[in-house]
């Protein structure tokens, strides 16, 4: 369960206030001295975006784009981002994102039941998320690649109701090149410092503890009206069976492999996770290890020499 910004919070939202974080962005002149330096000096020009809300306002990307339109190469970005903020003029909002270089994101969609999303911020209109993303499966399908992850335990959603979730991105109804489920993990009030809005209110949610010791990692073992954690466990442990079996690696993952292996990305995201071959790709990792330690030595090596004929 996750405290978060509401869209219309995230609209209101000042660029220049302490909740943006203005102060922790680089300029303009030293994000592009970066960008240029690492792509001609290194050929690096793939990147993940480690942000929580790479999209949570326009002035951002805008001061991106401006910066990349200036480059004269294209990098390319991984990024985690808002469903909810881009289902407002879609069209406009995601062409700014992959022109930027986006190709490739995370949504953090978590639930499709109006009232759960609600609950836990993210209740923006269901159907027009889902109208969002099937114009850009349209438009995008093979050049921008999505997936998100769903919670499994989260108030007011029921086992039926998760369930048709999973019936309806199997069906590609919901268009997700791949996705993952994961049980609601709700932690003992005594083991943690920071606590969420569930974890410190559990009961006005409609949850109860029992006195099992679950072997899940720092899960207590809940229950509420629908389910049992145990219960969530096994439900995520099904579905995420059946998407292994038709979809392939997340987004993340996925980028990971690309940026550093060169691996197709639409390849990673078409042949299901089961059918693909991980032991070639170690095989990769380890080549690819051993020819960066050979040019580390290499270069070791030619800064040595240059010290001692100094």
């Amino acid at each position: 369960f996750f405290k978060q910004k509401t869209a219309y919070e995230i609209k209101e939202c000042d660029w220049s206030s302490d909740v943006c974080s203005s102060d922790l962005i680089k300029t303009d002149r030293a994000l592009k001295y970066e960008l240029e330096r690492n792509y001609h000096e290194f050929g690096v020009y793939k990147y993940q975006i480690i942000d929580d809300t790479f999209n949570d306002n326009d002035p951002k990307l805008d001061r991106i784009l401006k910066i990349v339109e200036q480059l004269d190469f294209q990098p390319e970005f991984w990024a985690y981002l808002r469903l909810d903020l881009l289902s407002r003029n879609p069209q406009t909002r995601f062409k700014k994102l992959y022109d930027i270089g986006m190709r490739s994101a995370s949504f953090g969609i978590e639930t499709m039941n109006p009232p759960t999303a609600k609950i836990i911020g993210k209740g923006y209109d269901r159907e027009r998320q889902i109208e969002t993303l099937q114009y850009i499966w349209s438009e995008y399908k093979d050049r921008f690649f999505m997936s998100s992850g769903f919670i499994i335990g989260l108030p007011e959603e029921s086992i039926e109701q998760v369930s048709e979730t999973n019936r309806l991105l199997l069906s590609r109804e919901i268009p997700l090149h791949t996705w993952m489920f994961y049980p609601l993990i709700l932690q003992h009030p005594s083991r943690i410092a920071w606590k969420s809005e569930l974890e410190l209110n559990y009961e006005q949610y409609g949850y109860k503890y029992t006195d099992y010791v679950h072997d899940y990692p720092y899960g207590v073992e809940w229950i509420n009206q629908h389910m049992t954690f145990t219960d969530a466990i096994q439900l995520a442990n099904t579905f995420n069976a059946q998407q292994r079996a038709t979809s392939g690696i997340a987004t993340q993952k996925s980028w990971g492999f690309y940026g550093a292996l060169d691996l197709d990305l639409k390849s990673l995201a078409n042949t299901p996770f089961d059918n693909i071959d991980f032991n070639s790709i170690e095989n990769l990792i380890v080549d690819k290890d051993l020819d960066y330690k050979v040019k580390l030595f290499e270069l070791l090596k030619q800064k040595c020499s240059t010290n001692i004929s100094n």
